[in-house]
C-alpha cells in the first residue's frame, strides 16, 4: 500500500462486439488514450436498492440490496492529429480514432498516399486511386509547405472531383496524401471498453460494454490546443488484479494548435471555396447519443452488471451545428438566411505540413440564423447552420456518402 499522486493515471480502449459486454482482460489491439491530466471523471456504481420493509422502531433501517454495477467515465482529449503517414492509419492505431469509430459506427482507414500526375485545382489526377472515394479526403502540399486535406466529391477512374478546389492545381509528382474518416452510421454495432489504472498497484479497473451517452463536445480556441470531450456510459466493470501502471504509448498522435481553414461554398454547386476569418468557430453535436436496450437476461445481467444487452444510437436532429463569427461587412448572409440556403462546410485545423490537419466537414448545412455581435469590440455577425445528410456526394448510396458530419484525419 502506498499513497500515491490522483493526476498519475492510465487509460487504454478497445473495441467489443455491441452484445458482449464481457471482455474484462485487455486484448492486444488496445491503444492509450493521450487525455487531458485531471480530466477524467470516473464514478463506479453499485446504487443500493431499499425495498422499503416496514419496521418497527424509529430508526431503522430496511436491510438494501445491492444493485447492477454501471460506470460513468467522462473525459477530455485533444483533437490531435495523426502525424506524417505513409498510409491512412487504422482506426486502432490510436485511442482517440477507437472512440471515434465506435461512437460515430464508420471509419475508411483503406487508401495509401500515392502522387499527383496533373489534373486542375478542383479536379487534380493521381497515379493510384486505391482507397480514395466519395466521402473521404486527399491531401496536398503546396510548394509553401501549407496542406490543403479537403474532402472528396467522387472518383472517376484517376480523378479525384473535390467538393472544393485547391488554392492551385498539385504539380506532377506532388505527393497525394491519404486520410482516416470517421462518419456517421444508423447503428453502431460496438462498443467500447476502457483500462483505467492509477499509480497505485490496486487502482486497476476494467469497463466493459460502453457508449456515448451524451454527444461529444468540441472546443477550438483559436491559437490553443483543440479538444474534444467524451461522457461514456459502461454496462458493467470489474477489480482488476494488482499491478503496476504501465508507461503509456500514444500511437498516431500528432499535436495541433487551432489555425486553419474554415471553407464554405454553396452546396452541390460549383467547387469555388470562399475562406472565411472567423475570430471564433463552434460546432455542437446533439450526438450521436446512445440508450440501453433493456433486457432481463443476458451477458451483463447475468454477470451482475445492467440490465440490458446492447446499445442503441437514439434518434437526435439535427444531428449538428456550426456557428461562425465574423465582420459585419454587408448583409448578405442575413439574405441567405431569408432564402433558405444550404452550403457545404470544411473546417481544416491544422496547416503546417503532412499529418498535421484534421477535416470536420458539415456536408450540407443549412443557414438558420444570422445576428450581430460585439466581438473584442468590433462590429462582427453571428452565423448559425444546422447540418443534414449529404444527398450530392455521388447520389449518396452508402452511409459514408450520406454522413451528415465527417472527420478527415490526414496522413
Amino acid at each position: 500500500m502506498s499513497i500515491e499522486v490522483f493526476a498519475l493515471q492510465r487509460i487504454a480502449v478497445y473495441t467489443e462486439a455491441n452484445s458482449a459486454f464481457a471482455d474484462t482482460s485487455l486484448p492486444g489491439d488496445a491503444a492509450d488514450l493521450p487525455f487531458q491530466e485531471g480530466s477524467a471523471q470516473l464514478a463506479l456504481n453499485r446504487d443500493p436498492l431499499n425495498p422499503q420493509v416496514v419496521q418497527q422502531y424509529m430508526d431503522a433501517r430496511s436491510p438494501v440490496v445491492l444493485g447492477p454495477r454501471m460506470a460513468t467515465l467522462t473525459v477530455t482529449v485533444p483533437l490531435a492529429a495523426v502525424g506524417s503517414q505513409s498510409t491512412s492509419p487504422a482506426f486502432t492505431d490510436w485511442g482517440l480514432g477507437i472512440l471515434l469509430k465506435s461512437a460515430f459506427g464508420g471509419a475508411d482507414d483503406s487508401n495509401a498516399n500515392t502522387t499527383f500526375t496533373g489534373g486542375t485545382a478542383a479536379a487534380p489526377t493521381i497515379t493510384s486511386a486505391t482507397g480514395f472515394s466519395s466521402g473521404g479526403a486527399i491531401g496536398w502540399v503546396d510548394g509553401s509547405g501549407v496542406y490543403h486535406l479537403h474532402e472528396i466529391d467522387n472518383v472517376s477512374t484517376l480523378t479525384v472531383n473535390l467538393h472544393q478546389a485547391y488554392p492551385s492545381a498539385p504539380s506532377n509528382t506532388n505527393p497525394a496524401r491519404g486520410a482516416t474518416t470517421f462518419y456517421l452510421t444508423e447503428d453502431p454495432d460496438t462498443s467500447i471498453a476502457c483500462l483505467v489504472e492509477g499509480k497505485e498497484s490496486d487502482n486497476r479497473f476494467a469497463l466493459v460494454g460502453g457508449q456515448l451517452t451524451a454527444a461529444p463536445t468540441f472546443a477550438f480556441p483559436l491559437g490553443e490546443i483543440p479538444t474534444v470531450t467524451f461522457t461514456l456510459t459502461f454496462a458493467d466493470w470489474v477489480e482488476l488484479s494488482p499491478a503496476a501502471i504501465t508507461a503509456a504509448t500514444y500511437g498516431e498522435t500528432e499535436h495541433i494548435y487551432t489555425e486553419g481553414f474554415l471553407r464554405i461554398k454553396a452546396y452541390d454547386t460549383g467547387t469555388a471555396r470562399t475562406l472565411y476569418d472567423a475570430a471564433q468557430v463552434d460546432f455542437e453535436l446533439a450526438g450521436p447519443i446512445f440508450v440501453p436496450v433493456r433486457s432481463p437476461s443476458g451477458t451483463a445481467p447475468q454477470a451482475g452488471g445492467m440490465t440490458a444487452y446492447r446499445w442503441r444510437r437514439n434518434r437526435v436532429v439535427p444531428i449538428a451545428r456550426m456557428s461562425m463569427n465574423i465582420p459585419h461587412e454587408n448583409n448578405d448572409w442575413f439574405d441567405n438566411r431569408d432564402a433558405l440556403n444550404d452550403y457545404h462546410i470544411e473546417w481544416q485545423i491544422g496547416t503546417s505540413g503532412a499529418g498535421k490537419a484534421v477535416t470536420i466537414s458539415l456536408p450540407r448545412a443549412e443557414v438558420v440564423n444570422v445576428q450581430p455581435v460585439n466581438q473584442d469590440g468590433l462590429a462582427y455577425q453571428r452565423v448559425t447552420f444546422e447540418a443534414t445528410i449529404d444527398g450530392a456526394t455521388d447520389d449518396a448510396s452508402t452511409e459514408i456518402m450520406r454522413s451528415a458530419i465527417r472527420l478527415h484525419f490526414g496522413a
